[in-house]
């Protein structure tokens, strides 16, 4: 899996959001009223890539909000029933995968921080679903995790 230590410049995300909780399977659900709903929101960066941002808590097994979305100029049109967040500069591990199973990331990214001079910052993470997403006639995805970092 490759790692990049990259910064990032604020942005802007427009989108549907749920809270959950990491036992629970709801965030598919969200992804599919995403789908319906994509074509509401105007002012895309690029309509070719989408996110999937949690925003930061403590205690993700509790709660946590999940927002799928686009990335956007300004937050001056927000559909409703979908929230708009800025995202501020922030320095992240880029972990760029390949594979069946997204949840290898986080179980990497823990052992990846262990070993490094960082550790998680108090912000949001997100997943970037790009055409690297597509379907492969291999079945596997590439995806692009960003978690916010700082020095330990």
């Amino acid at each position: 899996m490759d790692v990049h230590v990259v910064t990032l410049k604020s942005f802007n995300i427009v989108g549907p959001m749920i809270t959950t909780k990491l036992s629970e399977d709801r965030i598919g659900d969200l992804w599919r009223e995403f789908g319906r709903r994509r074509n509401e929101i105007i002012n895309r960066v690029d309509p070719y890539f989408a996110f999937g941002l949690s925003e930061y808590s403590p205690n993700p097994r509790e709660s946590f909000n999940y927002i799928v979305g686009f990335s956007v100029h300004n937050l001056e049109h927000v559909p409703e029933g979908m929230v708009g967040r800025t995202i501020p500069m922030q320095e992240y591990a880029l972990f760029v995968y390949t594979g069946h199973r997204i949840g290898e990331v986080w179980k990497y990214s823990g052992s990846w921080l262990a070993a490094s001079e960082y550790k998680r910052a108090e912000s949001a993470d997100f997943e970037l679903y790009d055409n690297r997403f597509l379907d492969r006639e291999d079945g596997m995805k590439t995806i692009s995790v960003y978690i916010p970092i700082t020095k330990k």
